[in-house]
């Protein structure tokens, strides 16, 4: 399965997944664009960065439904991200692989801390 992504908002240290590393870089710019001028100008710390999920498959299925919801129109949805050229077979089987149909069912759960391990992969 293809690697999981998130956006980091780096200060308050909030995760959100997102289904795709494209998505999630159009979420982090999105975030970036609305919030960040007003955490300048406050001068406090808030920058939206892209890292791979630092844990479970399940917990990246759960939490995606939260990134919907929270977010909303901050999330681009797949249609408006551009297809890479090349097999668009492989990328819509690709898509199928983490769309949140296929999470399993009752998963769930919370995310309340970076580990050690993933903090110190964002910096």
């Amino acid at each position: 399965m293809s690697e999981l992504w998130c956006v980091n908002i780096v200060g308050p240290d909030a995760v959100h997944a997102c289904m795709s590393k494209e998505q999630a870089e159009g979420l982090a710019a999105n975030i970036n664009l609305r919030f960040k001028p007003l955490a300048d100008e406050l001068d406090v710390l808030y920058e939206a960065r892209v890292i791979p999920w630092p844990w479970s498959a399940a917990l990246h299925c759960s939490d995606y439904q939260s990134t919907l919801s929270g977010w909303g129109d901050l999330v681009p949805q797949v249609s408006q991200i551009p297809a890479p050229s090349g097999d668009v077979g492989a990328l819509a089987t690709d898509l199928s692989a983490v769309s949140t149909s296929n999470c399993a069912a009752g998963s769930s759960g919370s995310v309340a801390a970076f580990s050690d391990d993933a903090t110190r992969a964002m910096r």
